[in-house]
């Protein structure tokens, strides 16, 4: 076998070529022949590692980014709560070395033992609760002693043994469920929240999930 004289790229011909004979056999020539390595190597290359959501939101696969995931997972444990949608884990934390008291809140048939520290602002105890009973910041509505109270008086309710009903939907749980999921049905399909986590968690996977919720 000869190098091709009409082809510089390592590229070699199934007959002995000639330059005249170059005409007649420019397809065989043009074929690279690869090294039984390097086809190796490009079928162990096919194999990718993809993210658990495994489109963007132009429907190509995304290679997993491993930093990625590990801040995801770390966000993911922090506490949170839901606001028009959106998980925020702006979440107030207690303070060892500050003032806190135990609260009693009762939402949807549970009792929860809250502790609070008595230099939160009423939006830092709203989140808290928000966080707490999984209710989404827009749509709870706090009582104390049969009165509603709001983020601007609920500071001087806060003491110790105080007891707070809380009412409003709890958000459906996202436990197991992946963020990257839930966000894109909501953009693709114009859904809200809930209706994504429902799905997901009836479907088990994401494309099921479009399926069911893009039906109803």
């Amino acid at each position: 076998m000869k190098r091709c004289v009409q082809c510089h790229n390592a590229v070699y011909c199934s007959r002995d070529c000639q330059r005249k004979d170059w005409p007649t056999h420019k397809i065989t020539c043009s074929k690279p022949v690869l090294p039984i390595d390097s086809k190796n190597e490009n079928l162990q290359n096919r194999r990718h590692k993809f993210s658990k959501s495994i489109f963007d939101d132009d429907g190509v696969e995304l290679e997993q980014d491993t930093e990625y995931e590990d801040q995801s997972k770390e966000t993911e444990r922090k506490p949170g709560y839901l606001y028009h949608n959106e998980i925020h884990h702006d979440v107030p934390e207690l303070k060892p070395d500050s003032d806190c008291c135990c609260v009693t809140v009762k939402a949807n048939k549970e009792k929860h033992l809250i502790k609070m520290q008595t230099a939160w602002s009423g939006d830092d105890i709203f989140k808290v609760l928000a966080s707490e009973v999984k209710i989404p910041l827009e749509k709870i509505k706090v009582i104390h002693k049969g009165k509603m109270v709001d983020k601007d008086n609920i500071v001087q309710f806060v003491r110790p043994k105080a007891v707070f009903q809380v009412i409003g939907e709890q958000a459906a749980n996202e436990d197991g469920l992946n963020q990257c999921d839930i966000s894109l049905m909501m953009k693709q399909l114009g859904i809200d929240r809930n209706t994504a986590v429902v799905s997901l968690r009836k479907t088990g996977n994401l494309v099921d999930a479009i399926f069911e919720a893009g039906n109803k």
